[in-house]
């Protein structure tokens, strides 16, 4: 990858070449493992949804740029069975709850990325949990009930959520039923559900009575009857089923007669989604395919019928959930999950006619951090309850590269873009801690020397030293060590925290750590002693979040700033309750400045004090924010939001740089064609200006020289592309050209530099993480 000459520069590579680290993620390196999804449920009002996984962890995405706005860690254990969204009279916004096959049902926090309220089901095992219709729950429907779990004891657990309580309260229990519940279904009124379960019936409920009003039996034998795995009820009352025996039937939801069965799945239909009208249902579970039914009407008598009209295959094993996104001002869309770990995204309305689309190309991204201070640069790692610290290897210093002066053109010619360099040293792992927690790491950071490692989950925080071990070995009476290795010693944190920490970083140092729980409270603390230096609490109000000790330099705004700012308040008051209290950290290279990313923009905080030096003037769509990065003189600072923008501000005013006024509009456009959000920015660590930039995310990369501008470009006549779907980028742009577009053929995990002249690159084939996986339980043979 080519970049702007510097002759002065101390960098092996004074030709215009960046020596770039393609890493392929091992399983030893980065044993990065997907979670099968188990669920997933969309807001009714359509501004987010969430999937709950199989470790334990919930995620929780936006509607309509569908990039991840929480996740909420699991336990050791724990296997999430359902999520629901809800909502009591009263209540200023939906409220997520979970239930798991522990037998728990949670209400979570996407503030504080824990759950803040649990309750036992007192039935064993919740396999299914469903929410009341929106447009029937509450007093005005008669009846405060909001959830009903199914139990492992043949029960249906109905429970009632009330406006400022956390939590569900139990209401009443419907009787029992032969075997293990396993599926829920509300009725649109509310006012009546069905359940079925390993008994092979499907039971219809009067909610507020408690009594049973029809028993329908699935199986067509005289054998041991199929497991009624998924249920839905249409608007007009119509039973959907879907067994073990791999049919959908569609029952008279009066009569409880049969209207038609289908039996286009060839295995267990694990899930099951209807269209708001009802005219339209899908289906899959052990068997792949995404199958697709529809009412017409029959061609001689004009009375409506189900038929199957086409299938969809994304996925390659089994799917555990499908759920429609109801968008208000965009097509509706339908959501599919399964042991693959992949979300998928469909048209409803144009289901024949287009290709479904990956959420990403790296979902379940693990905690990664790279620090360069030190040479070889350390990468950490962190998943569930592991930190892992390595070592990244060398490059081999070539002769030729130094062999003529700064952009000569017999050095030049000598490496050209492409060539490979061999490694003088392989990555070597230098540490690996395992928390005795039995909750998953929330947050992680690694100090920029590799000096120090924290990590936070929902019990406490917690910060490592590491030391040379002939060092550790001296301070311990003189064990000895080897003269490589590294010794980890805990610091203890004095500080109990009310919440637990979202996101941390160390200062430049390595000698601050800083911390920013769920509550809105930053800390500061002395990484050698664990004493908490200095403190400065957000309030979280309205969506918004500012310093309680005040704004800083007030800006003037023009007119057309002042709309945006009032956009970005709007967008805020509807989507800050789905983040975190701060999302992500930025420190400044001179150690004076913290940044931080909340629902409300990036605030600036003063180090060490933690004192308040403004906010960002945002500019553009409002949007998550997705990456920040800090120029190497710490006079800049990016910003990168899930709508693929990238923004340049200064960190003196908060207002947008010079550079990014000129091109905004060019760089918006070309940033479009990025595969995928933004996941992250690195500026090339060099102290003269100007720089440049790499913006990556899970599926491509772009190099930009802030020293030139960006051509703007003719809009495509063609229909504009739909957010959903990602863009057809070419592999490779024009070589020497400003912001150029590469299209990654691997997952992107990382992409930083680690020095002037070198930049990291994690990435990882699909298909090796597909080995990871268990085998589907149903794989078509070709041929049969």
């Amino acid at each position: 990858m080519k970049r702007p000459r510097d002759a002065d520069a101390d960098v092996p590579d004074a030709h215009g070449l960046t020596v770039l680290h393609r890493v392929r993620a091992s399983s030893r390196l980065v044993p990065w493992r997907v979670a099968a999804v188990t669920c997933i449920a969309a807001c009714p009002d359509g501004s987010v949804f969430a999937a709950g996984y199989d470790d334990g962890k919930v995620e929780v995405f936006d509607g309509a740029l569908f990039n991840c706005l929480a996740r909420i860690p699991g336990s050791d254990g724990s296997e999430i069975s359902s999520v629901a969204w809800a909502r009591a009279p009263g209540d200023t916004h939906w409220r997520l709850f979970a239930s798991t096959l522990d037998g728990s049902l949670l209400e979570l926090s996407c503030q504080q990325l824990q759950p803040v309220a649990a309750a036992d089901s007192f039935g064993g095992a919740i396999w299914c949990m469903r929410a009341a219709p929106s447009s029937s729950s509450g007093s005005a429907a008669g009846c405060v009930t909001q959830l009903a779990a199914a139990c492992g004891d043949g029960s249906v657990k109905l429970y009632a959520v009330h406006a400022h309580a956390a939590g569900a309260e139990y209401v009443r229990s419907l009787p029992r039923v032969e075997g293990n519940v396993l599926a829920l279904a509300w009725h649109p009124s509310g006012r009546s559900l069905v359940s079925g379960g390993n008994d092979g019936c499907i039971h219809s409920w009067d909610v507020q009575r408690g009594t049973e009003l029809q028993r329908i039996t699935v199986g067509t034998s005289s054998a041991a009857p199929p497991c009624v795995w998924s249920l839905a009820v249409l608007p007009n009352g119509t039973i959907v089923s879907g067994d073990g025996d791999g049919a959908v039937q569609f029952w008279d939801g009066g009569f409880g007669t049969l209207l038609s069965r289908h039996q286009q799945c060839a295995a267990d239909v694990l899930a099951l989604a209807a269209s708001p009208d009802g005219s339209s249902v899908w289906a899959s579970g052990v068997d792949p395919r995404v199958c697709m039914f529809h009412l017409v009407p029959d061609k001689a008598t004009g009375a409506p019928h189900w038929v199957y009209l086409d299938r969809k295959q994304p996925h390659s094993h089994d799917v555990r959930s499908l759920a429609p996104l109801l968008r208000p001002d965009s097509e509706p869309l339908l959501l599919s999950g399964g042991n693959d770990g992949q979300l998928v995204l469909y048209s409803l309305e144009r289901f024949l006619k287009e290709h479904p689309t990956r959420q990403s190309k790296s979902p379940q991204r693990p905690l990664l951090q790279l620090g360069c201070a030190g040479h070889p640069a350390r990468l950490l790692h962190a998943q569930q309850r592991t930190l892992s610290l390595w070592q990244l290897g060398r490059a081999v210093r070539s002769q030729a590269l130094h062999g003529g002066e700064a952009g000569s053109y017999q050095g030049s010619a000598k490496h050209c873009e492409g060539d490979h360099w061999d490694l003088a040293a392989s990555p070597s792992q230098l540490a690996s801690i395992t928390t005795s927690s039995s909750h998953h790491i929330i947050a992680a950071a690694l100090a920029p020397d590799g000096s120090a490692v924290a990590a936070a989950d929902r019990g406490r925080l917690r910060l490592f030293k590491l030391v040379a071990a002939a060092a550790a070995a001296d301070a311990d009476a003189g064990a000895a060590a080897d003269a490589g290795a590294l010794a980890v010693q805990r610091v203890r944190v004095a500080a109990r925290l009310e919440a637990p920490a979202v996101c941390c970083a160390f200062s430049s140092n390595g000698q601050l750590l800083f911390a920013a729980t769920g509550s809105g409270r930053v800390l500061a603390v002395d990484a050698n002693s664990g004493e908490v230096a200095a403190s400065v609490q957000l309030v979280l109000a309205g969506g918004s979040s500012s310093s309680s000790a005040g704004k800083g330099r007030p800006a003037a705004a023009s007119g057309a700033q002042q709309q945006q700012q009032q956009q970005q308040q709007r967008w805020c008051a509807g989507t800050a309750v789905y983040m975190p209290a701060v999302s992500m950290m930025a420190v400044a290279p001179s150690g004076h400045v913290l940044a931080l990313a909340t629902a409300a923009g990036v605030e600036l905080l003063s180090v060490p004090q933690l004192q308040p030096r403004g906010r960002l003037t945002l500019v553009g769509e409002p949007a998550p924010i997705t990456a920040l990065s800090f120029s190497p003189n710490s006079k800049f600072i990016a910003v990168g939001t899930a709508g693929n923008a990238v923004t340049a501000y200064s960190a003196e005013t908060g207002m947008p740089t010079q550079w990014t006024l000129r091109n905004h509009a060019a760089l918006a456009e070309l940033l479009q064609q990025l595969p995928g959000s933004i996941q992250g920015l690195s500026f090339r660590p060099t102290p003269a200006e100007p720089f440049s930039l790499l913006v990556h995310s899970a599926g491509g990369l772009c190099h930009i020289d802030m020293a030139a501008g960006l051509p703007l470009h003719k809009p495509d006549a063609k229909q504009p592309r739909r957010r959903y779907m990602l863009p057809q980028v070419e592999p490779y742009s024009e070589l020497g050209r400003n912001a150029r577009l590469l299209k990654l053929q691997h997952s992107c995990l990382l992409l930083g530099h680690t020095s002037a002249s070198e930049a990291l690159l994690l990435e990882k084939p699909w298909a090796e993480q597909l080995q990871t996986l268990l085998p589907p339980l149903y794989r078509h043979r070709y041929g049969t």
